[in-house]
């Protein structure tokens, strides 16, 4: 794909239809963009009883996409990334795509790389709702205190007290906010 020299290329992420990030990417590839799905191995097994050394999408539903939004005719025309086989839509702010820093991807590159064991973990901010899945506390819904230590808040409104406790990250499930809930009902595809 031909760009302006003036023009900078950049990484977009691309929301595919479900398992189908592998074959997206490829279609994407054959147009001529740089299309990047991160794989990993899970280090545990599988609940349904599958082999464990099977490679895994890191951001199941997604493909990482480079080109140049400037270049709107390459993102909208027969050969742009939205006309793609298996492409639901790029990832913004409306109907604007909003760039992916390259050291993200650089950061996510250098750690699957590494040989270093890698699992992905849901995307937890301090003061989110969650709801523990799993372990003696499963039910529970409490709000994250530190990411980092996996401290969890369990608070009592009326008494104004709470109550903190160390957890295993992999039992929280978050709880999206009910205007995240319905800002992705209402956003509009590509």
């Amino acid at each position: 794909m031909e760009v302006d020299k003036g023009s900078s290329i950049e990484w977009f992420a691309v929301q595919v239809q479900p398992k189908h990030e592998s074959i997206t990417a490829a279609h994407l590839q054959y147009k001529g963009y740089e299309s990047y799905v991160p794989l990993y191995v899970p280090r545990r097994e599988p609940k349904h009883g599958r082999a464990g050394n099977r490679l895994r999408p890191v951001f199941p539903g997604y493909v990482f996409c480079r080109f140049c939004l400037e270049d709107g005719a390459a993102i909208r025309s027969g050969g742009g990334v939205v006309t793609t086989a298996g492409v639901v839509r790029i990832i913004g702010v409306g109907r604007t795509p909003v760039p992916i820093p390259n050291e993200e991807i650089e950061a996510i590159q250098r750690i699957l790389g590494s040989g270093l064991p890698a699992d992905p973990v849901p995307y937890l901010r301090v003061g989110q709702k969650v709801q523990i899945n799993a372990g003696p506390l499963r039910g529970i819904v409490g709000i994250i205190q530190s990411a980092a230590d996996h401290h969890l808040i369990v608070s009592i409104e009326l008494l104004q007290r709470s109550l903190t406790v160390v957890i295993d990250r992999e039992w929280i499930n978050p709880i999206p906010l009910i205007s995240e809930a319905m800002a992705l009902s209402r956003s509009n595809k590509w």
